[in-house]
C-alpha cells in the first residue's frame, strides 16, 4: 500500500520477553539482541520509538490524557509462550532479574552484533569476491586464520547474497560447513542452503545450487524475466532457457564469444550458472549479465547485445 514506515508501540516489557523466548531457543548473539528500534523489512522501516518505556509509564500516559487504547484479550492467552514468561516475569524479579535488566541486557548484545556485523563485513571486502552473475570466491587460509564468530557472520552474509532468501540456514548447519572448511581437508564438494560449495585447497567458491537443464527439458518462456535476480526481460515465446551445466551444451556461432567471455573475466564455474538464452541450434545470449540488453530479431534469427557495460561485469565489493 506504498506505506513508508511503520511505527510499532513494542515497549521495555515486550523487549523482555522476546530475550527471555529466544534464550530458551538458543538463539545467537543475533536473536538475543531482540528488537531493534529501527529496523528495514521487505522495504519496510519499521519504527519502535516505545523500546525503553516501561508498560506502566505508558498506560499511566493514556490514562492522564484520557486516550482510547484496546487491550487484546489474546494477552492472557497461556496457550502462548510469551504469555507463560510475561507471567513468570515476577518470579524472575525475586532473583534480581526485572524488565529493566533484562531488555538493557538486550540492548548491550544489540551493540556487539553491531561489532560483529562490521567486522565481518571488512572481512568480506578483504578476503572475498563477489561475482554479480552467481559466484563468491573466499580466500580460503584467511576464512581459517580468523575468528569462529566473524566467519560465521560472513556465511550468513555470503548464503544470503548468492541464494537470495532474507534468512540463512539453521546455525548448527553453518557451524558444521565452518568447521569443515577449517578442517585439514585438501578439497571437497557439499551443498547448504540452496548453494554449492567447492573448496579447493587455496580457495572455496560459493556458487547457486541451480539444476542441470538438457536440451529436451527446455521450455518455451514468454515474458521471461531472465538473470541471476530478474534482471532482464525477453518477449518471445520461441525463446528457451537453458540453466546450470546446460550452458555446455550449446555454443554461440558468433566467433566473437570467446572474447565476450575473456573481456567480461567470469570464470567458468560462475559461467556455468548463468541462464542462457537459446534458440534451436545454439546460445544466443546470457540475459542475466547486469546492465546487458537484448533484443530478438527474427529476420536474421539473432539476438543483439544492444549495450555491454564491460566494466561492471567483474567483481564487485560486498
Amino acid at each position: 500500500n506504498e506505506v513508508p514506515a511503520l511505527l510499532l508501540a513494542h515497549h521495555q516489557q515486550d523487549q523482555a520477553e522476546t530475550f527471555l523466548l529466544r534464550l530458551a531457543r538458543g538463539s545467537g548473539l543475533k536473536g538475543l539482541s531482540a528488537m531493534r528500534p529501527l529496523e528495514n523489512l521487505a522495504g519496510l522501516t519499521l519504527i519502535r520509538p516505545l523500546l525503553d518505556w516501561p508498560k506502566a509509564r505508558i498506560s499511566a500516559y493514556l490514562r492522564a490524557q484520557n486516550l482510547f487504547y484496546i487491550s487484546d484479550p489474546l494477552n492472557e492467552d497461556n496457550r502462548f509462550d510469551r504469555i507463560k514468561w510475561r507471567k513468570f516475569l515476577p518470579e524472575l524479579k525475586k532473583h534480581g532479574l526485572d524488565v529493566a535488566t533484562l531488555a538493557n541486557t538486550s540492548h548491550r548484545l544489540a551493540e556487539s552484533d553491531a561489532l560483529l556485523d562490521r567486522l565481518a563485513i571488512d572481512f568480506t571486502r578483504s578476503h572475498s569476491d563477489l561475482w554479480p552473475l552467481g559466484m563468491i570466491r573466499v580466500n580460503r587460509p584467511a576464512f581459517v586464520a580468523a575468528e569462529p564468530a566473524v566467519t560465521f557472520r560472513a556465511l550468513q552474509r555470503w548464503l544470503i547474497e548468492i541464494n537470495g532468501k532474507p534468512y540463512p540456514p539453521r546455525a548448527e548447519k553453518l557451524v558444521a560447513i565452518s568447521q569443515r572448511i577449517k578442517s585439514p581437508t585438501v578439497s571437497f564438494v557439499t551443498t547448504i542452503g540452496g548453494c554449492r560449495f567447492q573448496v579447493q585447497k587455496a580457495q572455496f567458491y560459493i556458487i547457486p545450487n541451480r539444476q542441470p537443464c538438457q536440451q529436451d527439458a527446455l521450455s518455451p518462456l514468454a515474458g521471461f524475466m531472465a538473470g541471476f535476480e530478474d534482471r532482464a526481460t525477453v518477449h518471445d515465446d520461441s525463446i528457451f532457457m537453458a540453466a546450470g551445466d546446460g550452458w555446455k551444451n550449446w555454443r554461440m556461432p558468433d566467433p566473437m564469444t570467446e572474447k565476450f567471455w575473456r573481456d567480461l573475466a567470469l570464470p567458468a564455474l560462475a559461467r556455468r550458472n548463468i541462464p542462457v538464452i537459446a534458440l534451436g541450434d545454439g546460445a544466443y545470449g546470457w540475459p542475466a549479465v547486469e546492465n546487458q540488453a537484448l533484443t530478438w530479431q527474427k529476420a536474421t534469427k539473432k539476438i543483439v547485445l544492444l549495450s555491454i557495460l564491460q566494466n561492471n561485469y567483474g567483481t564487485k565489493p560486498f
